[in-house]
């Protein structure tokens, strides 16, 4: 993993939420937040995939409640919901008014993704994942071959060239 980068702890939402931000090659880019998957760090979720997409943009990953460097509350329940508005404040206080947003796992679940990458070997099964793509106007779909859940990240070659196209295409017009 790229070893310039800079790491702090962030007062958010009751929490102290630790955090790197990957600084990017070209700033005229949009932020990309990488949300990790669930009972990962943010090295065991992107380790791969990490170095890759922060040689063209600047990458903020965070480590949610409970998990590792950001202790838990146990008055407060893990939910989805409460991470994606972890996500939003801690972007709020390190003053970051726009990012794209990259989850794996359950990080996806926090992201409301819309490009959607599975793996014929998945956790979720390519149907799942075909059900999820059609919901999601605007929505791509990508189907790993011969790749286990926890190996999506690591496949680099395929991922990056995807995640780039997706997050550097012009946004349909929605009605």
């Amino acid at each position: 993993m790229n070893k310039e980068f800079t790491s702090g702890y962030a007062p958010v939402n009751g929490l102290d939420i630790h955090y790197q931000i990957h600084s990017a090659a070209d700033e005229r880019k949009t932020p990309l937040v990488l949300l990790r998957g669930g009972g990962d760090t943010i090295q065991t979720s992107f380790r791969y995939l990490l170095p890759a997409v922060a040689r063209d943009r600047q990458i903020i990953a965070f480590e949610q409640q409970g998990c590792v460097r950001t202790a838990d509350i146990a008055e407060r329940p893990f939910s989805f919901e409460q991470s994606a508005d972890d996500a939003i404040a801690l972007l709020e206080h390190l003053r970051i008014d726009r990012a794209d947003l990259l989850g794996f796992s359950n990080g996806g679940t926090s992201a409301a993704p819309t490009l959607v990458v599975g793996s014929d070997r998945d956790v979720m099964r390519p149907e799942g994942a075909v059900e999820l793509f059609r919901l999601l106007p605007h929505a791509q779909l990508a189907i790993l071959p011969r790749t286990e859940h926890m190996e999506i990240t690591t496949r680099t070659s395929w991922l990056v060239p995807m995640i780039n196209e997706f997050l550097d295409a012009e946004m349909p017009k929605t009605m």
